[in-house]
């Protein structure tokens, strides 16, 4: 707990897509503590300082005009560790 990580995903895809980041299928928890950033090549998801509940499931969905896709990341906080487990 307290430690920093970043989720990222990267893509392919042009025009530049809209990416859309969820938590548990809702809004960010702390706007001050998650920041998304997206280039040409991927999108990421820096979370600081990570609590306990900051544990669940975290969605990014990924759109253009030719398609979409989206990726669920799954985030365990335990002591000081974080586990997280990538589903497509």
């Amino acid at each position: 707990m307290g430690t920093n990580s970043v989720l990222e995903i990267p893509f392919t895809a042009s025009p530049k897509p809209t990416v859309d980041w969820k938590f548990k299928n809702g809004k960010m928890p702390d706007s001050r503590r998650f920041k998304e950033d997206t280039n040409h090549k991927k999108t990421s998801m820096s979370m600081s300082k990570v609590v306990r509940s900051d544990t669940g499931t975290y969605t990014c969905e990924i759109e253009n005009e030719h398609g979409s896709t989206k990726a669920t990341i799954k985030v365990l906080v335990i002591g000081k560790q974080l586990y997280i487990r990538y589903k497509d």
